[in-house]
């Protein structure tokens, strides 16, 4: 069984240190179900946030659900057929990235139907080079959204991989005195330190990611050195055996060439965790640390135990504090928070309050 941990005394610890080094409005997004922690983890932090985001409206009526009064920013672009009557209740808190006039009237729609003004921000970039086209739209939504007598401009929705310095400049420059002075400008994604944030209001930050990345990298090559890991990933030894030599383990054709001593886990790729992990990475058992056998089958895999003798039920740690996700996201060429988000619902998910 795989069990995926969740401190949120560090997460509560890597937010302050976040608002104290960028002084800044920070949006934490907790979408694809909190980066795959479960969103019940927002629910112990939404006492030190002043906004969440998340992908899709179902996401959103899920988190309005379980927290009490922080606003929820729906980032992807609204459908019409996900603006159920679930969505109209919590119109108070919910607010919408839209990026065409279809979107704009949908919501106009909306709240008309329900008296209630809903709250919007334009998307000017997604990261998937939308950018120019946006930003011919930009000016006639932001000139019909602020006379609009059923929505609230909000924010500017940006992605830095798409709003190098020149295009920021310039979108500045072109919507000019068009943009209200209470506009809330907020800028996300994966290249935050290689960008002049400082001229935007907020930034988007991933809640769980916080604990996850590398802090040499991106956002944090600011000088932040204080985030810790936040989550641990562990299964158990099921048993430990003599592998005779010419014998392939599991689905593999391969064929161990001497007699090892192998212990066999509990955790496989119909987990979700990808094949490469198992070819690439190691794993902790104790304080020591051992290698994979390249090829898993169903929910099993096995280590090589050298000459060492491991229990029965002894924890095996796939990544955490003493073995840093961002290390083994790099030995298996995947995004770091891929190795949770992918994770099935079998994964037993435990949130340490402590």
């Amino acid at each position: 069984m795989l069990v995926l941990q969740v401190n949120i005394k560090t997460i509560r610890n890597n937010i302050n240190v976040l608002r104290t080094a960028f002084k800044k409005n920070l949006i934490f997004v907790v979408k694809a179900d909190c980066y795959g922690h479960g969103l019940e983890v927002a629910t112990n932090v939404e006492d030190v946030v002043s906004m969440f985001a998340v992908g899709t409206t179902e996401e959103a009526i899920t988190l309005a659900n379980i927290t009490r009064s922080v606003p929820i920013l729906v980032l992807y672009p609204v459908r019409a057929d996900s603006l159920s009557a679930m969505v109209a209740k919590q119109l108070n808190r919910l607010q919408f990235t839209v990026v065409n006039d279809k979107e704009l009237e949908e919501l106009e729609r909306l709240s008309a139907n329900t008296g209630t003004r809903i709250g919007i921000h334009i998307l000017v970039s997604d990261g998937n080079g939308r950018f120019e086209d946006n930003i011919g739209l930009l000016s006639k939504i932001l000139k019909r959204s602020i006379s609009s007598t059923q929505v609230d401009l909000i924010g500017l929705c940006l992605h830095t991989a798409e709003i190098p310095e020149r295009h920021w400049s310039g979108l500045l420059e072109r919507l000019g005195s068009s943009i209200p002075k209470s506009l809330l400008i907020h800028i996300g994604g994966s290249d935050l330190a290689e960008f002049d944030w400082n001229q935007s209001h907020a930034l988007r930050v991933g809640l769980l990611p916080l604990g996850l990345v590398k802090p040499q990298s991106n956002i944090w090559s600011s000088g932040i050195d204080e985030i810790r890991p936040a989550a641990r990933l562990t299964c158990n030894v099921l048993r430990c055996i003599t592998w005779r030599p010419n014998r392939p383990i599991g689905y593999s054709t391969s064929k161990i060439k001497k007699c090892e001593l192998v212990a066999i886990i509990d955790c496989g790729f119909a987990h979700g965790i990808p094949l490469r992990f198992f070819e690439s990475c190691s794993v902790l058992v104790g304080n020591l640390e051992y290698q994979l056998w390249p090829a898993p089958w169903m929910q099993q895999s096995a280590i090589f135990l050298k000459d060492e003798a491991v229990t029965i039920g002894e924890e095996v740690e796939l990544f955490g504090e003493s073995l840093p996700v961002y290390v083994q996201a790099d030995k298996c060429g995947v995004p770091i928070e891929y190795l949770t988000t992918c994770l099935k619902s079998s994964c037993v998910r435990m949130v340490n309050c402590v």
